[in-house]
């Protein structure tokens, strides 16, 4: 299973309530816990105020909020991205999906995950912080955590870290644990 950002939380969870359903997990840019339960004040107001510019659709903060997914993309993989951002969801339910993945809290169930992990994180991901990577590895037993040297969030094909993730991730799906 993949579960990257927020999708990361919930295949955690689904992981421990499914164990004989998931053989191998694969985590990518995830956290544990969303910017509301980390317990920095910081991190909520970010949340907060990243929320409200981008639920008022105008350009300047769109592609503010795109520079941290994306800060090394070129001006056409930037585009691109704002593009699928705003005919995927209207700024309406941005705003709903940046309340629930900010409320995300899986902390407890990382040290009853069974399957075998491996934790991809970009090291200078300028929207979940490395240590988030860090942490889940930490906290599920036997994790394996990758470093990738990158600071998009979103790796992009064209890095070495795109080499380097697809290489480490073949290694383990195909070996026996």
């Amino acid at each position: 299973m993949l579960g990257m950002h927020s999708g990361a939380a919930v295949s955690i969870a689904y992981a421990v309530r499914h164990p004989q359903r998931v053989s191998k997990l694969v985590l990518f840019g995830g956290y544990a816990q969303g910017h509301y339960q980390r317990g920095s004040t910081g991190d909520a107001e970010w949340a907060k105020a990243m929320r409200t510019l981008v639920s008022q659709e105008r350009p300047v903060f769109i592609r503010a909020f795109s520079s941290l997914w994306l800060p090394s993309g070129t001006p056409e993989q930037v585009q691109w991205f704002l593009d699928l951002a705003r005919v995927s969801h209207s700024s309406e339910n941005q705003a709903k999906f940046a309340t629930a993945v900010g409320d995300i809290d899986v902390a407890d169930l990382l040290p009853t995950v069974k399957t075998p992990t491996i934790v991809f994180h970009c090291i200078r991901d300028n929207l979940i912080p490395f240590s988030e990577g860090r942490h889940l590895a930490c906290s599920i037993p036997n994790a394996g955590l990758v470093a990738l040297e990158s600071e998009n969030h979103a790796l992009l094909a064209s890095e070495p870290a795109w080499t380097k993730m697809m290489e480490e991730m073949e290694g383990f799906l195909t070996d026996g644990g």
